[in-house]
């Protein structure tokens, strides 16, 4: 029978491992999005005109409610074997029961000991029956050396998305982390928006976000930057209808609301520019609902109307982003747009032919 690794090894060896997991995080950039493995079996894509039950579930890591654990203010630390299988158990019945077409757990433990190592992602995906399903860890650490009497050591606690219907690809993208020291940084958790994208019966996609947001920040405002990263990617997510065509142009369309469309180019311009020199974009949903400008109007629907005849006269285009949906002007001098005149050398020229949608959805295609 092997040695026990002894706790301070296991710390040292799972604190060099964070580390090597941070550089390379910095190297390729915080805010990028990681792959996540896709079960797909096939299923047929996700149907326009039948409801759709949906279950968001938080499991408690299948511990069980006999014990008060530490964090609740309690002592526990590990859940024993016998309330996990038996609270594994009656949560696999009750997903079998409720039987949904799309299912979005958090806080499922994968072979953690303070769950004495019982694996819970198989037993849950088998009791609820779905063809496809992406899981992505949120709180996975080798060793972590806390609390001093009795350390919670391994952890891997993962969301879990599942569904009836097919699923094309699955990423994670990381939320901001607690304010604490680096070294605590490495032992805690690493939230994440989990995206799962599932494929439309008309063509387009629907995004699912499955979150755990920080509970435990005390006041460091960490909850509401999270909360600001997860509109952000609602943002991001919206106006999938949106694309730009091909299309022949004789003569461009003339705005009908002439003073609103003339600001509403000017403000895209300067968004634009305030946007892309840190290497980002305008996002269709934020100019339209977020965006501060100075005499554009505040109604979102009056901001899309003047939008809209802007694409239909070619002023403005919409192009992606990582499959986001972003808007831009059409390059040409500025006295041309805000005049009009469209110079076309060539028999087609970039319009968009597709109504911007009267509501947010979140939908890509």
């Amino acid at each position: 029978m092997a040695a026990a690794v002894p706790s301070w090894l296991a710390t040292a060896e799972s604190l060099a491992r964070s580390v090597a997991a941070e550089a390379r995080s910095v190297a390729r950039g915080r805010t990028r999005g990681v792959p996540r493995p896709v079960h797909d079996d096939g299923a047929p894509p996700v149907p326009l005109d039948t409801p759709i039950a949906v279950l968001v579930w938080n499991l408690q890591f299948c511990a069980g409610r006999s014990q008060e654990f530490f964090y609740d203010g309690g002592e526990a630390v590990l859940a024993c074997p016998e309330a996990v299988r038996e609270t594994t158990a009656g949560i696999a019945r009750a997903l079998a029961t409720i039987d949904p077409d799309i299912a979005l757990l958090q806080e499922v433990d994968a072979c953690s000991d303070r769950t004495q190592r019982i694996d819970q992602l198989g037993p849950l995906t088998r009791a609820l029956g779905l063809p496809c399903w992406s899981d992505a860890p949120y709180f996975q650490v080798r060793y972590v050396p806390y609390p001093p009497a009795q350390q919670m050591g391994r952890v891997d606690m993962r969301l879990l998305t599942a569904s009836r219907f097919g699923m094309r690809r699955a990423v994670a993208w990381p939320l901001p982390r607690l304010n604490e020291s680096w070294l605590r940084k490495q032992f805690n958790l690493r939230r994440v928006v989990f995206e799962s994208v599932l494929p439309l019966a008309d063509g387009g996609e629907l995004s699912l976000l499955n979150t755990h947001l920080s509970a435990f920040s005390r006041g460091d405002g960490t909850l509401g930057r999270q909360v600001q990263t997860l509109l952000e990617h609602l943002d991001a997510f919206s106006y999938g209808e949106l694309r730009s065509a091909s299309h022949t142009v004789v003569e461009p369309v003339a705005p009908k609301d002439t003073d609103v469309d003339r600001e509403i180019l000017r403000e895209l311009e300067r968004a634009e520019e305030h946007f892309t020199s840190g290497g980002g974009f305008v996002g269709a949903h934020y100019f339209i609902h977020r965006w501060k400008g100075h005499d554009i109007p505040d109604a979102p629907e009056a901001r899309r109307a003047a939008l809209q005849r802007l694409m239909d006269g070619n002023r403005v285009e919409t192009y992606t982003v990582d499959g986001k949906t972003a808007l831009r002007l059409v390059r040409m001098s500025l006295s041309q747009r805000l005049d009009g005149v469209v110079e076309a050398d060539q028999d087609t020229i970039e319009t968009a032919e597709v109504k911007l949608p009267p509501t947010i959805r979140k939908r890509r295609s």
